[in-house]
């Protein structure tokens, strides 16, 4: 009568929540090499948020140098462009008037 109490005991599996503590805990050798590993699917989508942020950071940091360069080019060549007329402006203004070349410029 003990040896049916007994083997009805170990037939019983542990609890639900002591399973997958087992399963989360532990790496079972099942032949061939090959080791089962439980792969915490919350750790996992843990660490793929971190990675997804990390590259999001990235992009967005990129972006922004690339926007600061065009904004530097875009003001650079209105720059140059402003002053190129205003220089033939003047050129054209001393011709009118007859005063030498660079006379009357502070440039």
């Amino acid at each position: 009568e003990e040896e049916e109490h007994s083997a009805s005991a170990d037939s019983i599996p542990p609890p639900p929540t002591l399973q997958a503590e087992i399963r989360r805990r532990i790496a079972e050798d099942i032949g061939y090499g090959i080791r089962d590993t439980w792969i915490d699917p919350i750790d996992f989508a843990e660490e793929e948020a971190l990675t997804n942020l990390e590259g999001v950071n990235t992009r967005v940091t990129e972006l922004a140098a690339v926007q600061d360069q065009d904004t530097q080019d875009i003001y650079g060549g209105h720059l140059a462009t402003a002053l190129g007329e205003i220089r033939a402006l003047q050129a054209r203004e001393q011709a009118r008037a007859g005063t030498p070349e660079g006379a009357g410029s502070s440039t």
